[in-house]
């Protein structure tokens, strides 16, 4: 067992307790939900999607080939697989599309950068 900032990950390297920050749907057949840890590498995501009799979904992992350097960003691809996975589909679903549109949008939107000031600041001016 390994962990790393509070996640922890069993022998296989998936993370047993990732958080998951968004969710959507509330019956077995139309919903998804993405979910974050973050690994020494950087942060990984997992998902887990059903609509029409399709669906797929994969575990937060420490060696995922693909890390982001932030929890957005890796928030903004995973909404973007799942949107990406659900354009195959022949039958469509706004409210769920909609949603992702929504995440990614709030996701990548900018965010303040905050500094962390010291008592020894005013030697820099």
């Amino acid at each position: 067992m390994t962990t790393f900032n509070g996640y922890e990950y069993n022998k296989f390297g998936v993370c047993t307790n990732p958080d998951k920050p968004y969710q959507f749907g509330n019956d077995h057949y139309t919903y998804f939900e993405i979910e974050v840890s973050e690994t020494p590498n950087g942060w990984s995501y997992g998902y887990d999607w059903h609509f029409d009799c399709m669906g797929g979904g994969g575990p937060c992992a420490l060696d995922k080939p693909n890390l982001f350097p932030s929890r957005s960003k890796a928030i903004v691809a995973c909404a973007k697989g799942i949107k990406t996975s659900l354009s195959f589909l022949k039958a469509k679903n706004p409210k769920m599309e909609a949603e992702l549109d929504r995440i990614i949008a709030e996701e990548s939107g900018k965010r303040p950068h905050l500094k962390q000031y010291s008592i020894f600041d005013y030697l820099n001016d």
